[in-house]
């Protein structure tokens, strides 16, 4: 039963080419020796008899040459890359929580996986208590307004006018009540001296007596008075004290903050998405009670995944930070962009001798936490040459033989030095050759220097 050799990219090459320590075009290069090596042997095997030798070889000289086909090189830019695998991971999850702890949850309006916008309402818990706050709230600085305005007004003339009546008739209150002592000091002097004569009773004189500090009584009194009106009156007329207003504009400031204070707790009442993003957790349920404590949603914001991808610590040297990274998935096959390292993480497993990248990645509906992707990391562009593998003989590690042609369809064999395997079964030659060179591709294994041949286009 015969058995089909492994493809170039297979498991079996890869792993027969790291046992051999040689690199991948290495080892094609074998395989297109060893052709050329059965060829060669199987020529010998029907060689002509030695008699036959000169017939043949005038025969070889006249007949056509080898059908092959050709291309012409150009320089154009190779790049040098580096293949990793990683997982995608968001690099900043917003945990949501609530303000306000200890309020039911009333209306709950998105569900996990829906994306939101920045300052879109996820959440709104019950405020009614806060509401009757912010009320009454307002209700007092409406009532310190007015007092401030009042006092800053000064008094009005009918007030004014009021306060000087009272004065006035604070004034002759006390006018009556002087000519009252008055008189009854002159009676309790006359009683005096009839009480001495004995011509009163003692009852009589006591009773004049008392007449008289009831008068003394009543003089104090309007005196009082009078003094508590011409202060009123004085005020008014002055107007409203420095500190009487500093006390009232005290108190209005006190009414407005606490109205500030129940408003906040009221907005807090309602739960906003803090930036645009992907809701991937949802705790919230309607009904529960909030919590500072506890997650109502994990947000994944927009733009902020990443791959983390491991190297080699032995390839540290070769990468940095910026470099552009061509990123595809096994899964998706149309799944084709392009991110940048963002950070080489500064330490190395020591298990595994493993360092880590982390590299953005540009916002796409496809991309999700935990996918696997493969990426190409660009270490270097340079102009070179590149060419079809089978166009190249490999001699050993860094050199190989291709053939140029002739403008009279004749072959020459250059030495050139080989660079990377490149996509499409293409291989970089570093030096040998020259822009605009006619090089063969198909049948390059069995030519030598000075062959005559003949061209078919290059497919």
């Amino acid at each position: 039963m015969t058995q089909l050799a492994p493809k170039p990219d297979s498991p079996e090459t890869t792993a027969a080419v790291q046992r051999s320590g040689k690199l991948p075009w290495q080892a094609l290069g074998a395989g297109i020796l060893i052709g050329v090596i059965v060829a060669y042997a199987g020529g010998q095997l029907v060689a002509p008899a030695p008699e036959d030798s000169a017939s043949a070889a005038n025969a070889i000289s006249q007949a056509p040459g080898r059908t092959v086909t050709t291309l012409t090189v150009e320089p154009q830019a190779i790049a040098k890359t580096m293949s990793v695998v990683g997982t995608v991971t968001a690099s900043d999850l917003v945990s949501i929580t609530a303000a306000s702890p200890g309020l039911q949850i009333t209306n709950v309006l998105v569900d996990e996986g829906a994306t939101v916008q920045a300052g879109q309402l996820l959440v709104q818990l019950d405020n009614s208590t806060l509401q009757a706050e912010l009320r009454q709230a307002q209700a007092q600085v409406t009532q310190a307004q007015a007092r401030l305005a009042e006092l800053r007004a000064g008094a009005r003339p009918e007030e004014i006018a009021r306060a000087q009546e009272q004065v006035n008739q604070a004034t002759a209150a006390l006018s009556r009540s002087q000519a009252d002592l008055s008189l009854t000091e002159q009676r309790l002097r006359r009683n005096q001296e009839l009480f001495e004569a004995g011509a009163i009773a003692a009852d009589t004189l006591d009773e004049t007596r008392t007449r008289r500090d009831g008068a003394a009584a009543s003089v104090s009194q309007n005196q009082a008075t009078l003094r508590e009106a011409e202060q009123r009156l004085g005020e008014l007329r002055r107007g409203t004290r420095i500190e009487v207003l500093a006390q009232a504009e005290a108190q209005l400031q006190q009414a407005q903050a606490q109205v500030n204070l129940v408003s906040t707790r009221l907005r807090e009442t309602q739960i906003f998405a803090p930036r645009a993003g992907k809701i991937i957790e949802k705790f919230a349920q309607l009904g529960s009670l909030s919590s500072s404590s506890d997650a109502l949603f994990t947000l994944l914001e927009t733009g902020k995944l990443e791959l983390e991808a491991n190297i080699p610590e032995t390839q540290l040297n070769e990468v940095a930070v910026g470099q552009t990274v061509q990123i595809t998935s096994d899964r998706d096959q149309t799944l084709n962009i392009t991110g940048q390292i963002r950070e080489i993480v500064p330490t190395v497993d020591r298990q595994s001798r493993q360092a880590t990248l982390k590299i953005t990645l540009p916002e796409s509906a496809d991309l999700k936490p935990g996918m696997f992707l493969r990426g190409n990391i660009v270490l270097s562009q340079a102009q070179s040459f590149s060419v079809p593998t089978e166009a190249v003989i490999p001699q050993d590690g860094v050199q190989g033989t291709v053939f140029r042609v002739n403008p009279d369809n004749t072959v020459v064999a250059l030495e050139v030095e080989l660079g990377e395997l490149l996509a499409n079964d293409e291989i970089e030659i570093r030096s040998g050759i020259q822009a605009g060179d006619r090089l063969v591709v198909k049948g390059a294994a069995f030519l030598k220097d000075g062959d005559r041949i003949e061209v078919q286009p290059f497919e």
